[in-house]
């Protein structure tokens, strides 16, 4: 079979190629739109549901949200990706709080998983 290579800034997968392998068959690939605002608990749940997510990547049911180092990239291709704007929920904790990516700097600060906060869900290829 041919292996088709994937570049940054793709719309594939149901949303936008944010990172790839240096051989282009696998990458992470970011939804399009937020999913919408929750605690940190509810996350899953809202990711979960097919109505909170863009057209394509209804088709798809292994979005997650992002780890810290995902988020960073999910930061760096912001302007492929769609608005981007808010606190956004990652997936690392830390000393009983979980990483959030500030989307205006790129910068992370943990807090309770009490906070409501964005979810932008991301999956692999």
């Amino acid at each position: 079979p041919i292996s088709v290579k994937h570049i940054v800034g793709e719309k594939f997968g149901g949303g936008v190629v944010i990172s790839v392998t240096a051989d282009g068959l696998k990458g992470l690939i970011a939804e399009s739109q937020d999913q919408g605002t929750c605690d940190w608990n509810a996350a899953t749940a809202l990711i979960a549901k097919p109505e909170n997510h863009s057209t394509d990547a209804k088709a798809y049911t292994d979005w997650r949200l992002p780890s810290k180092d995902e988020a960073v990239l999910l930061f760096n291709q912001k302007a492929k990706v769609g608005s981007l704007t808010g606190l956004y929920w990652t997936s690392t904790n830390g000393k009983g709080m979980v990483y959030v990516l500030d989307a205006a700097t790129g910068k992370f600060a943990p807090v309770a998983k009490s906070a409501t906060n964005k979810v932008r869900s991301v999956r692999n290829f």
